[in-house]
């Protein structure tokens, strides 16, 4: 059992995130606690968001720009057929 920085509730281990710099190999926040913390994070600087998603897109593309316009074009395909009307 471990108590949580944020709710300040005692939870099991396996309710913590692994964290190779702490002493006891947790993170100090329960795995719900950091996802309301990373939601609202995500939600107060959109901007940042979209800029760090942008990056990773571009470097993604430059990595492998064929297997990235391949998989792109899958997926329209496959949108289209699912979505096409008769």
């Amino acid at each position: 059992m471990k108590q949580c920085n944020t709710c300040k509730k005692n939870k099991p281990e396996r309710d913590y995130h692994k964290n190779k710099t702490t002493r006891d190999g947790l993170s100090g926040k329960c795995k719900k606690c950091q996802a309301a913390y990373i939601a609202q994070w995500k939600k107060d600087n959109k901007a940042r968001v979209n800029e760090l998603n942008a990056q990773a897109n571009k470097r993604r593309l430059e990595r492998d720009p064929e297997g990235e316009r391949a998989k792109r074009n899958k997926w329209a395909k496959d949108w289209y057929r699912r979505n096409k009307k008769k």
